[in-house]
């Protein structure tokens, strides 16, 4: 769903400069296309309307990509289940794994192809979700992932995407991007278009309850990230803001709670909804220096995304605090 916005106000931001703080405002009336799934269902039970939407999308034989983690403790039939009751053909593949490396994209292309699939669902935490915009996309094309790392190289549109996060972290499932660990390079790279983008997203707490402590708090830290920096990016707008802001008071009320008390919904439904508005901020107004930095540590140490985030999060918060200065004030304000 795109929708083009021309900011009315110009937004004032401010950078240090040899010691100095200098005003830069944006005068210019800017044209903004904001970009986020045609549907979006939130809330407990969300998952339960996956088979009405998969119809929706014309789809009779339906690819599920996951990962051996939630395929083995049963989680799969909270998917299959609504699937097949819509009397869809299901099938799974669960090798993805964390940083998924180009080089293994071939494997469920070929599947793709071979199996006459016409419906990808990602389901998992953010290497599953990009793993199934890569395979709606590629197949049939004669290319690999490697030929349309930047932006705006996917040439055209590709199968129907349904995306369903059991994290709260990476908010893929709102993005029009896919980010994986290029192994002949030691370094990750992403693609970026709007052919990526799912067609629907159902985000449903009661899926991230299995989520286990370490991961519930690294994913958390890195969709609180996500809000961080879109809501200092100069590309930021209203629309954006309000998303980021309230996605960093949701995840700043709840990232504890969640962590320790995993069964806790209230938590668990705040953190995936200041995940998915998360990925929708920084999916139209970018990220910045802590992404930045990261990803090297990521591509050459295979340290987790959450993690890497974290590590770099207090210095380039140092380093841009005078150049947004006004921004951390509000971070304060609404982290209470």
């Amino acid at each position: 769903m795109d929708h083009v916005h021309n900011e009315p106000e110009p937004r004032v931001f401010s950078s240090a400069m040899g010691g100095q703080q200098l005003e830069r405002r944006r005068v210019e009336r800017k044209m903004r296309i904001h970009r986020q799934p045609k549907t979006l269902i939130t809330g407990i039970g969300a998952v339960d309307q996956l088979g009405e939407e998969a119809k929706k999308l014309n789809g009779t034989k339906v690819l599920v990509i996951t990962d051996e983690g939630v395929s083995s403790c049963g989680m799969c039939a909270e998917v299959e289940r609504p699937l097949r009751e819509s009397g869809l053909d299901v099938a799974f593949y669960d090798k993805t794994v964390p940083e998924p490396p180009m080089g293994t994209i071939g494997e469920i292309v070929e599947i793709v192809e071979k199996g006459g699939y016409d419906l990808i669902v990602g389901f998992g935490g953010g290497s599953p979700i990009d793993v199934a915009k890569a395979a709606a996309v590629l197949p049939n094309t004669g290319h690999t992932v490697y030929d349309w790392v930047g932006v705006d190289k996917v040439p055209r549109k590709g199968l129907p995407i349904i995306a369903i996060p059991t994290t709260a972290g990476t908010g893929s499932e709102c993005t029009a991007i896919a980010i994986f660990a290029n192994e002949k390079l030691n370094v990750k790279q992403g693609l970026v278009s709007p052919f990526l983008m799912p067609n629907v997203a159902l985000v449903d707490p009661a899926l991230t309850i299995s989520c286990p402590p370490n991961v519930t708090a690294a994913s958390g830290m890195d969709a609180l990230i996500h809000n961080i920096e879109a809501y200092i990016s100069v590309n930021a707008t209203m629309h954006t803001d309000s998303l980021a802001y309230e996605g960093i008071k949701l995840i700043s009320q709840s990232i504890r709670t969640a962590v320790y008390d995993g069964t806790n919904m209230w938590a668990r439904d705040n953190m995936a909804m200041g995940s998915m508005m998360g990925g929708i901020a920084f999916g139209n107004a970018g990220v910045g220096a802590v992404h930045a930095l990261s990803y090297p540590i990521g591509g050459m140490f295979h340290v987790p995304h959450g993690v890497a985030n974290t590590m770099v999060l207090p210095w380039a918060m140092e380093f841009n605090m005078l150049a947004c200065l006004r921004w951390f004030k509000q971070f304060g304000e609404a982290m209470g």
